[in-house]
């Protein structure tokens, strides 16, 4: 899909709800460029709602599993480099852990904050990945844990990339997202739209419509 078809379809999605009856101070005239540009520049902030409400699997995935490693094997722990463009994790494993991590608290939630408690922390049964800044490297994935002394290796790497912005590009530009992505984010970037203006019973009927089409 073109950057002008998916701004279409979130337009087509908005005038469904009377966003024309809505922005009567916002948009004089209902001056319907103004309001492309607002879906334009809310794009990013619409996907990123989408990767808290939509399968992981509608959005790209990379592997880092060659990042640097930085291991503690007296420890049992360590962390990974992250990739630039990382926006949140898909799966992760280290060899020997008997499951894997799905997702990544950040270092100042209350998960994090007990994984330098070796007897509470995650482990090889049941382990937990965080992601901090580190002053050498950057932004980076703290992994818990492995028994002492065992070799460090990962076996599996998945994140999801940052999505670019899209108000430079052109109209014939292809996005290049999965196509099981773009009805329910057409949606929610026309709820994101509404949000910004106050409307959040829109916003919400929105999300609904996204979830009954994306899930």
């Amino acid at each position: 899909m073109t950057k002008g078809e998916y701004v279409k379809g979130v337009m087509q999605r908005m005038n469904e709800l009377g966003w024309d009856d809505s922005f009567p101070g916002a948009f004089a005239g209902s001056d319907t460029t103004k309001v492309e540009r607002q879906v334009e520049g809310f794009f990013r902030d619409a996907w990123r709602k989408g990767i808290g409400l939509l399968p992981r699997t509608y959005f790209s995935q990379r592997s880092f599993t060659d990042s640097v490693l930085v291991e503690d094997v007296s420890a049992g722990t360590g962390f990974v480099v992250l990739p630039a463009d990382y926006y949140a994790l898909s799966l992760f494993r280290m060899r020997g852990w008997k499951r894997a991590c799905f997702a990544a608290v950040d270092e100042d939630d209350a998960i994090s904050a007990i994984q330098s408690n070796e007897f509470v922390r995650g482990n090889f049964c049941r382990p937990v990945c965080t992601v901090s800044e580190n002053p050498k490297y950057g932004r980076v994935l703290n992994y818990y844990s492995l028994p002492r002394g065992e070799a460090h290796r990962v076996e599996e790497a998945l994140y999801v990339p940052l999505v670019e912005r899209i108000e430079d590009w052109e109209d014939s530009r292809e996005l290049g997202l999965d196509e099981r992505l773009y009805g329910p984010l057409q949606w929610l970037n026309a709820g994101v739209v509404f949000a910004v203006f106050e409307k959040g019973e829109m916003d919400k009927a929105c999300e609904e419509k996204a979830l009954s089409v994306g899930v």
